[in-house]
């Protein structure tokens, strides 16, 4: 269950930081720099937890990777009115990348304690909008309409409805999944 919670909240700062950067660098230069990171961290937990050492190879990959993004990110030219939020759209761009990896390697982890992938939609989704409903409450809504509440209600029932659904199917019946 820690590690559910741990991957909802490496998803919530991967999703935040991915779009925070894009508001402040362009979304080519942040999801270069995102996708660009990604590796590195791969190597760089690997070889701190000793689990696998990276081959030579997967560290060149990686290193060229960063290269590769920082040249991009240095050759973009910006409309960011600072540097420094040109350099914070980056470093959100990058954190989004070492996060987005987080959730890659806590995905397997579960997977391998044999929870299925819609259960771990499922919960991640249900974890998602109940963020979103507590920020939106919180921030002192101003509704132009009352119908405005049922377009944010809509989607949020038939997301809900669906994983529940997936969830439901898979979890029940006779051909039940070992992963429930």
């Amino acid at each position: 269950m820690l590690t559910m919670i741990v991957m909802n909240i490496a998803t919530a700062i991967t999703f935040l930081s991915f779009y925070a950067s894009i508001s402040m660098i362009p979304a080519a230069t942040s999801g270069a720099l995102e996708s660009a990171f990604g590796p590195s961290d791969i190597a760089v937990l690997s070889f701190l937890t000793a689990r696998a050492v990276p081959s030579r190879a997967q560290w060149i990959t990686a290193i060229t990777l960063v290269a590769l993004g920082i040249f991009l990110a240095a050759r973009t030219e910006y409309d960011s009115v600072t540097t420094g939020t040109t350099a914070l759209g980056a470093l959100l761009a990058v954190i989004a990348g070492w996060e987005m990896t987080a959730v890659t390697l806590l995905s397997r982890s579960l997977g391998g304690r044999e929870i299925g992938p819609v259960t771990l939609t499922a919960h991640r989704i249900h974890a998602g909008y109940l963020a979103a409903i507590s920020i939106w409450a919180t921030s002192n809504p101003q509704l132009s309409a009352p119908g405005d509440v049922l377009l944010l209600l809509g989607p949020g029932v038939l997301a809900t409805g669906i994983s529940l659904f997936l969830y439901k199917s898979e979890c029940s019946g006779p051909n039940r999944s070992q992963r429930c």
